[in-house]
């Protein structure tokens, strides 16, 4: 991004002017320094009607441009599905820095990979409750699958008979269709569904009593030499 021109605000009834322009004038490292150690961040939207939506969101600064999460139900995300031009503001009003731009959905998963590891460094938490809130986390599940495989074949080619564990949130069986998903991934990847090896699958959280089908599917869609599922 080329780095932006320092410039005084338009202010039509400003009693005086200084003689020189530039002089008082807040440097852009200045500005980027406020934009990535904000904690919050506030998100102007406007609703499809034209009434304005404020909200504060988390978020961060990462390849010069901001990036935040927010579910697809909420009214700021309804507001941009209508309207992509929002503003960003930091937290601190006596040193905000004020963004103006359009927000663009991102599809691309290994992008959603590396910013749940920003997220995660930055907020000491884990983002993956918010994907799965958000009904992101079954595409995203998706998208590490088939790298899971990609690998496993990868180790394949070179003789090596390694297997992979892949790490499945539980709105994965109960919104997705896990077994397709599965079955996708090994085609993909080009491994044999009937052939040697594993993938081992593991929840992080307990599986609510109907998700523990989601076994006994994947053995019934004869994925023989079968993945081993480990809830725990």
């Amino acid at each position: 991004m080329r780095e932006p021109v320092a410039s005084r605000p338009l202010w039509p009834d400003a009693l005086e002017t200084p003689r020189d322009p530039t002089s008082g004038l807040k440097p852009w490292d200045w500005a980027l320094e406020r934009l990535e150690k904000s904690h919050n961040y506030w998100i102007a939207t406007s609703r499809p009607d034209g009434r304005p939506h404020l909200m504060l969101v988390w978020g961060i600064w990462w390849e010069d441009a901001f990036w935040f999460s927010t579910g697809p139900r909420t009214r700021k995300a309804k507001n941009i599905a209508a309207q992509a031009h929002c503003v960003i503001g930091t937290e601190k009003a006596d040193e905000a820095v004020i963004l103006e731009g359009a927000a663009q959905e991102i599809k691309d998963r290994a992008k959603w990979k590396q910013i749940a590891d920003l997220y995660d460094r930055k907020y000491g938490g884990n983002v993956l409750p918010l994907l799965e809130s958000s009904g992101q986390i079954v595409p995203v599940g998706r998208w590490v699958l088939e790298r899971a495989c990609r690998q496993m074949a990868t180790w394949r080619a070179r003789g090596s008979d390694l297997g992979v564990s892949v790490n499945v949130s539980g709105h994965q069986l109960d919104r997705g269709d896990f077994v397709v998903d599965v079955r996708t991934a090994l085609a993909r990847s080009g491994l044999d569904p009937l052939g040697n090896g594993s993938i081992r699958f593991a929840n992080h959280h307990a599986i609510p009593a109907q998700q523990n089908q989601a076994p006994a599917d994947i053995r019934a869609h004869s994925l023989r030499q079968p993945p081993i599922f480990v809830p725990y």
